[in-house]
């Protein structure tokens, strides 16, 4: 190399390190986004009701063999919408989605099927088997739907789909498949109530292949997947409730015949505490919780291990010991399961179930028609 070549390298270098010195903050500016707040759990505000009422019905369905695993959600003008599966038996073929509406305790909409097995491949473009549960949560004027499927295999082997509707629920249209597992995105359920959050929501799921712990998917507010933290809980169906310091409180139905499954989590360090049992026992079925205050929660449960027994149980210190307050049913011989529980802006708790798998009974009630004088303060 000559002596004319080398400053003029030197000279080049230079002016290239100058240009990327000039160059940082004009970077750094067009790349850099401003902090998304972190997202917070939403806390209820409707102060339950002084009226006493107690009204039952249930969902008569002479041409549907077989129904199970309702789920009721709030829709607009203080209405409710309740979803159940139902066919000639539970994994068959025709098995479809079921909708009716309520309001004030009446029926609105009877019965009718919203979606099928073959809509679902028609909808997402591969073969569905079978249908499951349901979940559903109402956003920003849309009724998203969570549901449980099956292409090859049992339920172990099922996927969860999302779909929304405009209008609440009659009609759905497609969004898309969870991919949350690494068993080729088999083995992922969903039964229990999604929680509403600042920014999107927090669903609880749950797998069942090779391990059987909950799962939190968080969905932002354009119901992406931004997160998903799993618990060694050993345990299934999760149900969150959100106390006043923003730890979610897990309770969760037991793998063997054991008692309920507790455990606290925070969504900013996705910090597992450890599962412990609490003094319920649980017959291997769903639960269901709603908050009545800051620090008192009632329970739908099944204590009996033939689910012959459903109950209400309150808790006054925000899920660390219970008792029993009023019997739902109980007869020997039968099956009552899958409460579905939750309490609308006017202060009146919902509650629907399976009733001996031949129809969904549904309740609607204040807290004041349980007689709890001897137990409220």
């Amino acid at each position: 190399m000559s002596a004319n070549t080398q400053p003029s390298m030197r000279l080049s270098l230079q002016r290239l390190s100058a240009f990327m010195l000039l160059m940082v903050p004009v970077l750094a500016a067009y790349f850099w986004v401003k902090p998304v707040p972190a997202p917070v759990f939403l806390t209820p505000t409707a102060q339950v009701s002084n009226d006493a009422v107690w009204q039952e019905s249930r969902f008569d369905q002479p041409e549907v063999r077989s129904v199970h695993a309702s789920f009721v959600v709030n829709l607009p003008d203080n209405t409710q919408g309740v979803f159940w599966f139902g066919g000639s038996r539970e994994g068959h073929r025709d098995v479809q989605i079921y909708r009716a509406l309520m309001q004030d305790g009446q029926m609105i909409s009877a019965p009718q099927a919203v979606l099928s097995a073959s809509m679902l491949a028609d909808l997402s473009s591969r073969y569905i088997k079978k249908l499951g549960n349901p979940v559903l949560s109402f956003v920003n004027d849309t009724l998203y739907l969570w549901v449980v499927n099956v292409s090859v295999g049992g339920w172990a082997t099922a996927r969860v789909d999302l779909l929304a509707s405009e209008d609440l629920g009659a009609n759905f249209g497609y969004l898309k498949s969870l991919r949350m597992s690494p068993f080729f995105n088999q083995s992922t359920l969903v039964k229990t109530r999604p929680v509403p959050m600042s920014q999107g929501l927090l669903l609880p799921a749950y797998f069942e292949m090779n391990r059987m712990d909950p799962v939190m998917i968080y969905f932002d507010a354009d119901m992406a997947i931004r997160s998903s933290h799993t618990l060694a809980m050993d345990a299934i169906q999760p149900v969150v409730v959100v106390d006043s310091d923003q730890t979610a409180n897990v309770f969760a139905r037991p793998n063997d015949q054991g008692f309920i499954q507790n455990g606290q989590f925070q969504l900013d360090s996705a910090a597992w505490q450890g599962a412990n049992l609490a003094d319920m026992s649980n017959a291997s079925s769903d639960l269901s919780i709603v908050r009545l205050s800051a620090t008192n929660l009632l329970m739908a449960h099944n204590p009996a291990p033939d689910r012959s027994l459903l109950l209400l149980s309150l808790s006054q210190d925000n899920g660390a010991t219970w008792q029993r307050v009023k019997v739902i049913e109980q007869t020997s011989g039968e099956r009552f399961s899958y409460p579905s529980m939750l309490l609308d802006e006017g202060g009146f708790v919902h509650l629907s179930y399976t009733n001996k798998r031949k129809f969904i009974s549904y309740i609607r009630f204040s807290i004041a028609s349980l007689n709890l004088a001897a137990v409220l303060p």
